[in-house]
This record gives structure tokens, sequence and C-alpha cells, in this order.
């Protein structure tokens, strides 16, 4: 049984906008002035109440990235700028010599900096002389400012596909970086159009809404807005091409959707009604409706002119990088304490601070768990693309724009993104406000939401970076998993008008269902492994004494990503433990007697030394007077490729 449009719209609500356009004059200019005083609170808070955020270039962090490896991609690729700005600062001003290590980009590793200065002749003649005294230039100016350079060096670096390299390029090569301001305004003029394309296509209530969301939300506080080059770009385009298409402009809503996803690729998501529409209607009738066709037409027009200018400027050989990187940076091994979605609520245990962080295995040891959810997450991530793919076909067909933001919920559980780019709940919250059919669902939503940005708000104001990033993967389970209960509950409890199958079924049938498709969901996140304290290791395994400079995988080494727990036979009051592990990585010693931890050391790593190195510490007093039984060694820091060779409690004139 198949609903007409009509009746659809008859067992309808009211969207929430159509309520407040109803409301009487006085209360809605009561609303109007809440609005007002809060959105003008959350602006003044969002450019930290000095104007100087409007009208200069005060934060050099993300325009290191974008504007340096845009405006010299083919001397640099996906992976090449730590070394060169070292090489060209060692050259030149030489401020940054306190820079001891960076994140090798090709693997993730972090490394020695003499490991860059090694290679200057290489990375010199890539550029050539007179493009490299530019590009010394242009590090010289960045350089002068003061920027956390350490946390700098250890970024995951640049990763935008080659389609927003040729759009950046045409900004960054024409502006030198001191006019930089001319560009990064760019993005000033997009979000204006983007909060007027709100107000053209569903009035005034989610215009409020949508300033009231920007400006509060954590999401959206770095970068800043006007302080780095087209990183709203994606946003503006993908809530334009809602608007566009909810105004029934197909060919331009499909032309910047097209752009939203080939700029950043994961707005694909917001695509996925669409398909399920032009699926259906290929399979039903062997056709497809103008609006989708329009849409088509516009992303073929879009994607195929982007494509076409990147191959032209950049070569295939960026693509293939481009692909690769992407990969490698949207997968655990790039997890970061600024990583936002369902694995990363799955590993949080309410840690605080990065030590209590790496209590729980650090951000090695969760980065290693999400990828051991992987098969979870997809399962999770598959049915909430299910589920919008059947509220899509039973109650939006005819305009499968109203359910494009629900993209957020699989972007959610299948994706571990930077908390910056889920600024996307804009689109929901403009999509809870002007589309959303039931006000119940609207309302929680909103309010839900609402909740989430307190909650990372209060972690932000209380100096807990992490806390409240993971507050952020919190809040949104709950707002997710409450939309998902209400289109459920339509589904199972209200089928006249979504699933008419179901209407002779008794209510404790449809109970029993309810109950059965919210357990298919949340049981595998229960079951999942979520305990990454130090695994049992005994003694005997690592009582083999091993050479300097042994492989660190080795037959016969305890190679390991999360914390491991070296039980030995008997308690001992030995004052030295002898040991050897991998040179290059960090490793934090705790001396335990159960579960009690009595003392703790670390090993630090050792610049230019290959595999094994053996050390003798000298055990805490303590941990040697107590008595301990257990020896935890913790991986905090390092190419990720972490050993152990042995591990001997000695005597007090041993070796």
């Amino acid at each position: 049984m198949r609903l007409s449009t009509d009746r659809i719209s008859a067992m309808t609500e009211p969207s929430l906008a159509q309520r407040y356009r109803e409301l009487p004059r006085h209360r809605r200019w009561v609303l109007r002035g809440v609005f007002a005083v809060l959105i003008c609170i959350g602006a003044g808070r969002y450019f930290e109440y000095d104007l100087r955020n409007l009208t200069e270039t005060v934060d050099f962090y993300d325009l290191t990235f974008y504007y340096l490896n845009s405006k010299y991609y083919h001397e640099l690729g996906y992976t090449g700028l730590p070394e060169a700005i070292l090489v060209a600062d060692a050259g030149s001003a030489r401020r940054l010599q306190h820079v001891t290590r960076y994140r090798e980009l090709e693997t993730y590793r972090v490394v020695s900096t003499r490991r860059a200065l090694a290679r200057s002749e290489a990375i010199r003649a890539r550029f050539g002389k007179a493009r490299f005294r530019q590009f010394t230039r242009d590090v010289e100016y960045i350089s002068a400012h003061n920027l956390p350079w350490q946390y700098l060096f250890n970024d995951h670096g640049y990763n935008p596909p080659p389609t927003w390299t040729v759009v950046g390029r045409l900004l960054s090569t024409h502006v030198p970086l001191w006019h930089a301001k001319w560009i990064t305004s760019v993005d000033l003029l997009l979000v204006a159009a983007m909060f007027m394309g709100v107000a053209w296509a569903f009035g005034e209530l989610p215009l409020l809404c949508a300033l009231l969301f920007f400006f509060w939300t954590g999401s959206s506080m770095w970068p800043l807005v006007g302080q780095a080059l087209l990183r709203f770009d994606w946003l503006a385009t993908a809530t334009l091409g809602l608007a566009a298409a909810h105004r029934g402009r197909a060919v331009l809503a499909g032309a910047l959707l097209a752009y939203a996803t080939l700029v950043r690729v994961f707005p694909a998501i917001l695509l996925w009604p669409y398909l399920v529409v032009i699926g259906a209607g290929l399979w039903q009738a062997r056709r497809i409706d103008r609006g989708s066709m329009g849409l088509i037409v516009g992303g073929s027009l879009m994607t195929a002119g982007l494509c076409a200018a990147a191959l032209a400027d950049l070569g295939s050989e960026a693509f293939v990088e481009g692909f690769q990187k992407i990969l490698l940076h949207g997968g655990p091994d790039s997890y970061s304490s600024m990583r936002v979605g369902l694995g990363d609520l799955l590993v949080f245990h309410g840690e605080t601070t990065r030590a209590a962080m790496n209590l729980h295995g650090g951000t090695l040891g969760k980065a290693e768990l999400i990828r051991a959810m992987a098969p979870t997450l997809r399962f999770v991530g598959g049915l909430s693309l299910a589920l919008i793919a059947i509220v899509t076909l039973r109650l939006h067909r005819t305009r499968p724009w109203a359910t494009m933001a629900l993209g957020v919920i699989p972007l959610y559980c299948l994706t571990t993104p930077n908390i910056t780019y889920f600024n996307i709940r804009l689109l929901l919250v403009v999509s809870l406000a002007a589309l959303e059919p039931s006000r119940l669902r609207a309302l929680g939503g909103l309010l839900l939401l609402a909740v989430t940005e307190c909650l990372t708000y209060y972690g932000e104001h209380a100096g807990l970076r992490y806390y409240a990033t993971s507050l952020t993967s919190v809040g949104l389970a709950g707002t997710f998993g409450f939309l998902t209960l209400g289109y459920l509950y339509d589904l199972v409890w209200k089928p006249p008008l979504l699933l008419p199958q179901l209407q002779g079924w008794s209510r404790a049938a449809r109970a029993a269902l309810l109950c059965g498709a919210m357990a298919v969901i949340v049981v595998p996140c229960m079951l999942v492994e979520r305990d990454i304290s130090p695994k049992a290791v005994a003694a005997d395994r690592l009582s083999r004494r091993r050479e300097a400079h042994t492989r660190w995988n080795a037959p016969g080494t305890v190679r390991m990503r999360t914390p491991i727990a070296v039980q030995l036979p008997t308690v001992t009051h030995a004052r030295r433990v002898e040991l050897s592990a991998d040179a290059n990585d960090d490793y934090e010693l705790r001396f335990q007697r159960g579960d009690r931890v009595l003392a703790r050391l670390t090993i630090d790593r050792s610049s230019g030394y290959r595999g094994l190195r053996p050390h003798v510490v000298d055990v805490p007093a303590a941990a040697a007077g107590a008595g301990y039984d257990t020896v935890a060694v913790f991986p905090v820091g390092g190419d990720g490729r972490y050993a152990l060779g042995h591990l001997i409690p000695v005597a007090t004139g041993g070796p």
C-alpha cells in the first residue's frame, strides 16, 4: 500500500516555523528579543569581544597549512610541509630551533627534526632557487608570529582533496601572505550568504536558530570565521544547497551540494535520501523524477568543471595521493583528543586530562580500540542509513531534502572526524526548525542539541579540552538516539502512516517490535570491548635479555599498541629493573602491588638510536620499600610501533 502525498501531508503536524508564523505578534516580538540577546552575546563571545578578529589576521595556525600547502602544492604535495618549514627556517631566521620533533605525514610517525634537516638539499631542489626564496619569505613572516609550534609540528597536516586545492590555489597564489585578510574574509562573505539563504528558504525562526547555533557551538570556535582560508566553504554551500532544494532550485542545489562534497568529501552523506529516491524510482517506474534529475545535472556540471580544473593544474597523481591521505586521516590512526563520533563515545571513560587518558591507553590505545570496533560501527551506521531510507520513502518521497540533514547520524556512527566538522549540525538545526513534521521530535531534538552545547561549554571553560570534545560525543549520542527512537516509534506505532502492513498487529506486538529494533542498535554498542587496561604478560616472556639495537619486531619481543602488565612470580623489593624498549618511543612504568599503583617513572625516547635500547632504572623507594608484583608498561608517545624486549628486576648490586 502506497500512501498519497496528500494523505501524508494531512497526517503530519505543522513545522515549528509554521507555528511560529501563526503566533500573535506580541509573542513573536518577545521571542525575537530573547533570540537577539542570546545571539549578540554569542557573537561577542565568538569573536572574543575583539574587533581585530574581524578586521585582522591574528591566528596563523590554520593558514600555515592551507595557505602554504595550496600555494606550493607542486613542491610539497600532501606530506612535505613540516620538513620544508624546518629547512627554510634553518637557513634564515632560525626561530624554530626549539622544535626537536615533528610528525612525518606519510606515516603519522613522530620523528626527530634531524631527519628533515638531513634532507635539506633534496627539499631545496624540489623548489628551485627562486621558488624556495619565496617560500622562505612566507615562512619568515609566519614564524615571526606567536604560534604553538610544537603542537603545530605534531598536527596531522594538510588533508583536503585536490578539488579544494585547486580552488585554494586561486587565492593563495595571487595574494601575498601579508595581505591574507583579503582572502580569509571570503569565509565571512560565504557565511553571510549562508544565513541569507536560510532566511530566503525557511523564514525567520530557522534563521534565528541557525545564528544561535553557529555563535554558541564549540564546533565553530576554531578556526574563527575570517581567520582561515576557505574553512567554511563546505558548510555554506551545503546549507545553501538544502535551501535551494527546498525552494525548488534543483540544478543550483545539485551544484552547491556537489561543491561541498568535492572540497570535503564527507558531505556526500547528505545526498543519501536523493540516492534512495532515485533508486526507488528506477526500480518501480524506470524513471527519475524531475527534481532528482535537476540535482544530477547541477552536480554533474560542478563535478566535471572542478575535477577538470584540478586535473589540469595538479595532475592525476594528486587524486591518488589525496585519496590515500583522506583514508589515512579519516581512519583510527589519526585519532586525537579533538575527535567526535560513536567510536569516541565508546572509548570515553570520563577522562578530564591527558594524564587520565593515558591511564586508559592514551590516544594510541583508543585508536586501536576504535579500529577493533569497526564492524560494530559499520553495522550501526548501516542501520541508520536504512532508517533514513525508510523514512524518506514513506514520509518524504517527494521532498528528499527534508531528511537530508539526518545524514549527520550515519556520519557520527561511521567516522570520527575533528569536532570542527560537526558544524554540519547546522543543517539539522534548520531542518528541525523548518522541515520536521513532528513537533515533539523538533523541540526535543533542538533542546538536546542545546544541552550538548552546554556540556561542551562547561568542558571548555573548565579548561578540559578532551573532556569537552568527548562530552559532545555524549550529547550527540543522546540527540541522535532520541531522533532514532522517534522515527522507530512512527514506523512501528503509527503503521497507517509509515508501515501500513503492521496495521493488524496488536499493541503488544508493536511494543515488542519497537523494543527489538532499539535493542538491535544499542546492544552491539554495549557489547564492544571498551577496556584498554593493561593486558597481562607473564614475566618469563620477558626474561631473556636482548642486545642493543635488536629490531623492535624481532622474534620474542612483546609488541604492543595498548599497555601491558608484566606480572612477576612473587612480590619483590628489587631496587632496580633492567629492560629494553624500542628507542624512538616514550614509555611510562607503573610499579603496582595488585591493583594499587605504588610509583611511576618515565623512559624517554632516544633520537638517532635504532631498535631496542637497554635501560637500567632505579625503582622509586616507595615501590621498592612496599614491594611490587606487577610492572605496567604504558606507551605514551612515538611512532605507534611499540615493543619491549625484556624486563627483569635485579638486586641492588646488579648490572
